[in-house]
């Protein structure tokens, strides 16, 4: 009778192997999916704040140049030309 249920347990067994190979590899393919979209949500949110930054820091730089064009009128005509140059 042992005899006969060997390759029951064995065909049981492999079945149950490969359903957790399968399950495997469904986790892994829903982590690499994660990593790949956390990846991309990180260095898309690096580059917005890097692109906001230069925005700002040169806004921050025209802001300036009209503020001391305004304050001082004999170097604005100098003051513009050296800002649209660069």
């Amino acid at each position: 009778m042992d005899f006969d249920q060997e390759p029951m347990k064995i065909f049981f067994k492999n079945f149950e192997f490969q359903q957790e190979i399968q399950e495997i590899k469904e986790m892994l393919s829903i982590y690499i999916f994660n990593l790949i979209f956390f990846t991309f949500a990180i260095a898309s949110a690096v580059s917005l704040k890097i692109t906001t930054f230069i925005k700002t820091s040169k806004s921050q730089k025209i802001h300036q140049t009209i503020r001391i064009s305004i304050e001082y009128p004999i170097l604005s005509s100098w003051l513009f030309t050296s800002s649209t140059s660069s």
